[in-house]
């Protein structure tokens, strides 16, 4: 019987090493391919126009946003960080790399929400595997998160996450 505990917790703790290895990996990687525009400049406030009239939608979950960026990223430069919500350009990395790490969320084509919204807190240009670029807005609203993604083959995704722990900063409070 302690031995047949021993295997599971050895088990447990190489699967939990794995994860957390993994973790670390897309982390770093993530961190890597985050620069900063030398000129910030703020976005208009709300959805692009275009955004409101994005085209066909499927009407389904196409899951983590991160998930979908992820896939197609070479790199992220911020163009647009609102201080107010990060303090350091190191805050702005560390979200960036936790919200591409989440694997919670919902990512619709149609903007969910009825809302008009202020302008965002991050804004930042997508470069894509081949090159081209997309175009990601972030609205960090606790206890809502909300972001547009363009992608370069102009298709819009919205995502939302509800109350999500990891997407926490620290001028959320405790």
């Amino acid at each position: 019987m302690i031995r047949r505990l021993s295997t599971v917790a050895l088990v447990w703790l190489g699967v939990t090493a794995a994860v957390a290895t993994v973790w670390v990996g897309v982390s770093a990687a993530a961190a890597d391919a985050i620069r900063f525009a030398t000129l910030q400049q703020a976005p208009p406030p709300d959805l692009p126009r275009e955004a409101r009239r994005s085209g066909p939608t499927d009407g389904r979950n196409h899951g983590a946003l991160g998930g979908l960026i992820s896939a197609r990223l070479r790199a992220l430069e911020v163009t647009w960080w609102e201080p107010k919500v990060f303090a350091r350009e190191s805050a702005v990395r560390g979200y960036l790399a936790r919200l591409l790490a989440n694997t919670r969320g919902t990512t619709v084509t149609y903007p969910p929400w009825a809302q008009m919204l202020p302008s965002p807190n991050l804004a930042a240009d997508i470069v894509e595997t081949d090159g081209r670029r997309g175009r990601l807005l972030l609205w960090h609203h606790v206890p809502s998160v909300y972001a547009v993604w363009h992608d370069a083959d102009g298709r819009w995704w919205f995502a939302y996450w509800m109350d999500d722990p990891d997407l926490r900063v620290p001028a959320d409070g405790p």
